[in-house]
């Protein structure tokens, strides 16, 4: 699942409690970061945006789906069929009850349930600085970001940008 990186920066700024432009410094840098294995977890290998995405469409030894978080917002439905259709194609499996499962699925991903079952339970994920899911929204760059914070960022992505339909 890709997401805009202008909306990666404002998120991840709150996850490391780092300012907006320390963190676009961060996602733009050639270092791999989260090499050490913690709390009993093995290492995480972290690149920076463009790394990241192109590593993933690099890796064909298996096959794989691509889906964008924003496409998610704005038809969740249809990125589950989307889903779906490749588990059948890719590996031939059949989903029985269809239509149960996915308004399960929608029911059960719903953005304000998983906030408050972070705020009773926790979350492995969340951060010491923020909650993991903090806001759940698209496109909070354009009120947030400055002209050269943005200007930064779509140079340092341009290619990968274009190929999703960010710019």
């Amino acid at each position: 699942i890709s997401r805009d990186p202008r909306d990666i920066v404002l998120s991840y700024s709150k996850h490391i409690n780092k300012d907006i432009n320390s963190t676009i410094d961060l996602l733009n840098n050639d270092k791999i970061m989260g090499k050490q294995k913690s709390n009993n977890r093995m290492p995480e290998i972290i690149l920076n945006w463009k790394d990241h995405y192109r590593s993933w469409k690099k890796f064909i030894v298996v096959p794989s789906l691509f889906l964008k978080y924003e496409d998610l917002l704005n038809d969740i439905e249809m990125e589950i069929n989307k889903i779906i259709n490749f588990f059948y194609t890719n590996f031939q499996i059949d989903i029985s009850n269809k239509n149960e499962k996915i308004n399960n699925i929608i029911k059960s991903t719903n953005f304000i349930d998983l906030k408050n079952l972070e705020k009773k339970y926790g979350f492995f994920e969340k951060s010491e600085f923020s909650n993991f899911f903090r806001n759940g929204k698209k496109n909070q760059w354009e009120n947030i970001l400055d002209q050269n914070q943005k200007n930064l960022i779509e140079q340092a992505f341009r290619s990968q940008m274009i190929e999703l339909k960010y710019i």
